[in-house]
């Protein structure tokens, strides 16, 4: 019985070990960026930190405005050298167009710290992996899912941008048994039965179908469908003509659609509070005031209720915690709160805007 019970905790501890394992993985990959550059001189490696830095702050927060809320930074961030923990240079060879690439990791504490500083929510939860189906249509209705010019260039347009967001994606192999038995139409239609029983393999629960249409212009219609638990979750379309372009766009609203269901499941309190701003000279002010509400995660909804001349009062709508409102408004360069009124039926914040800060 002593034996089992050694054995029964000896797989209890292989089984922690391995979620610290795979956490402490994920983590790493959250704060470290690879990408290309021309040479191994300072100033081209100061250049790539610099974008290193941002995509970093836009994956952990989940937010694609985050840099404009970095101004209002006390100090400000103007050198994110500092916050790098370090770097490495990698050759590819099978790349003969940027043969080097430079990976950069961050420090996981300081860069947490910053977004607290913002009033930002860190998501370091694992993103689940998502599997992409891809049919493309030709100008004459012929459509197929098999690697033609686009598919390939969508693919890797797809990867780029699923690595900035921090989302692992999957692409089913298109070996002959699957092509046998998944025909284009049943993607394009589609035919969820069909493609949810050959995703199985992959053990993923969310399945994307991106449908291509292209037109006789050369421009790209496509439809994105989200099937999450086997239930279509969300359906979206993106135009145009730039691949790059359509593929981002389509793409961020995946990932704010896992990034608001995380939200909903950290944060499920809602709370109103009104906020008078004192000292507003001009529309200037009152536009930079409101931007910077609209910017903090926890901030949900701003409602403007009325204005004067020095003088503007809101309705905000706050999920979560307010001290992270009152951190976020602390941190701020031009905002300052001057009391708080919790004898009210909401909860009132004065504040003071300095337009010399």
């Amino acid at each position: 019985m002593m034996k089992n019970l050694l054995q029964y905790k000896f797989k209890i501890f292989l089984w922690v070990m391995l979620i610290f394992i795979s956490f402490s993985v994920y983590a790493n990959f959250l704060y470290t960026v690879t990408l290309p550059v021309t040479s191994h001189q300072s100033s081209v490696r100061n250049k790539a930190i610099i974008k290193a830095f941002k995509t970093v702050l836009i994956r952990v927060s989940g937010n694609m405005q985050i840099m404009q809320l970095t101004d209002n930074l006390t100090p400000p961030i103007d050198q994110p050298i500092q916050y790098v923990q370090e770097y490495s240079y990698l050759a590819q060879q099978s790349n003969v167009d940027n043969p080097l690439m430079l990976s950069i990791r961050f420090d996981a504490h300081a860069i947490n710290k910053i977004l607290k500083q913002l009033g930002q929510h860190i998501l370091t939860t694992a993103r689940p992996s998502t599997l992409i189906w891809l049919v493309v249509q030709e100008p004459d209705g012929t459509m197929s899912l098999i690697n033609n010019d686009i598919l390939t260039k969508f693919k890797q347009a797809l990867i780029q941008t699923s690595q900035i967001r921090a989302f692992p994606i999957l692409f089913p192999m298109m070996d002959i048994k699957t092509l046998a038995t998944v025909t284009p139409s049943d993607v394009w239609v589609p035919f969820f039965s069909v493609i949810e029983k050959y995703s199985i393999p992959y053990q993923t629960n969310t399945i994307l179908i991106i449908q291509i249409n292209i037109q006789q212009s050369g421009a790209l219609l496509t439809h994105w469908i989200l099937f999450i638990q086997g239930a279509q979750s969300a359906t979206w379309d993106v135009s145009g003509h730039d691949i790059n372009n359509i593929t981002a766009q389509g793409f961020n609203q995946l990932a704010d659609i896992f990034e608001q269901q995380m939200d909903r499941l950290n944060n499920t309190t809602k709370v109103m509070i009104q906020a008078q701003v004192n000292g507003l000279s001009n529309m200037v002010d009152y536009a930079k005031t409101i931007n910077y509400f609209q910017k903090l995660n926890m901030v949900k909804q701003v409602t403007p209720l009325k204005t004067s001349r020095t003088q503007a009062s809101f309705q905000l709508t706050i999920q979560g915690d307010i001290e992270a409102f009152q951190q976020a408004i602390l941190n701020s360069n031009f905002l300052k709160i001057v009391s708080v009124n919790q004898e009210q039926p909401v909860e009132q914040f004065i504040i003071n805007y300095s337009a010399d800060s």
